[in-house]
């Protein structure tokens, strides 16, 4: 089934912030953007799993990590 609104696409989106060498500064920015854009998740390196759980806090957003993903960035 086709979504029919922003927010039943929107509810469907997980937010990937992987990159090895994103920066405290870009998870930061695109966990509010996140925030801002109503998406579903926001898929973050176990590194900033702490950080962005604070950050997304009361969103209603869910937070979720990745283990022994190629970059191996944990």
């Amino acid at each position: 089934m086709t979504p029919d609104t922003y927010e039943a696409l929107a509810s469907r989106i997980d937010v990937p912030l992987l990159d090895p060498f994103v920066s405290a500064d870009s998870v930061y920015e695109a966990c509010v953007r996140a925030r801002e854009l109503r998406v579903r998740a926001v898929v973050v390196r176990p590194t900033d799993l702490e950080q962005a759980q604070h950050w997304l806090q009361g969103s209603g957003l869910a937070v979720a990590s990745t283990a022994g993903y190629p970059y191996g960035a944990s």
